[in-house]
């Protein structure tokens, strides 16, 4: 077994489980458009700076997060998922957008999962962000998997 065959089985198996975990994001963030409504505090709300690569220069990305409560019944959970769709490797532009309107101490709307109401979001929905990060492993994937099924055919 050569190293490409073994990048190939790595690049395989990542690519696979990245497009699995994404598929999952969709699933959920389509699903919680018919969520149920919540009132929610905002704790915290932060445009994150996280740097790009280990190219050594100043490229950075940012990320958009929060942290709330909200409480169903007698039970208070909290939460930081703000949304299903990407919030880290945005632009700082895209990133402060999502976070537009969501302060300290401000009460919004959050929606969450009737039948696991420990899961919550504040942005029902995906984006085309979710897409993206669906079909770019699945295609490196199955890449290297015909790369893998002609090399040992």
């Amino acid at each position: 077994m050569s190293v490409l065959d073994v990048v190939a089985i790595a690049v395989l198996m990542l690519g696979s489980g990245m497009s699995v975990m994404e598929w999952r994001n969709i699933r959920l963030g389509i699903e919680s458009r018919r969520w149920r409504a919540v009132p929610c505090l905002i704790n915290k709300a932060w445009v994150g700076e996280h740097p790009h690569g280990d190219s050594g220069d100043d490229d950075v990305g940012y990320s958009a997060n929060v942290e709330y409560e909200y409480k169903i019944g007698m039970r208070r959970f909290r939460s930081t998922r703000l949304s299903f769709q990407p919030t880290r490797g945005l632009s700082h532009e895209d990133a402060s957008a999502l976070l537009a309107g969501l302060v300290m101490g401000q009460r919004v709307t959050g929606w969450y999962d009737p039948l696991e109401k420990s899961r919550s979001v504040l942005i029902p929905d995906i984006a085309t962000g979710n897409a993206f990060a669906l079909v770019l492993p699945a295609v490196l994937a199955v890449c290297a998997a015909v790369w893998l099924v002609a090399r040992f055919a």
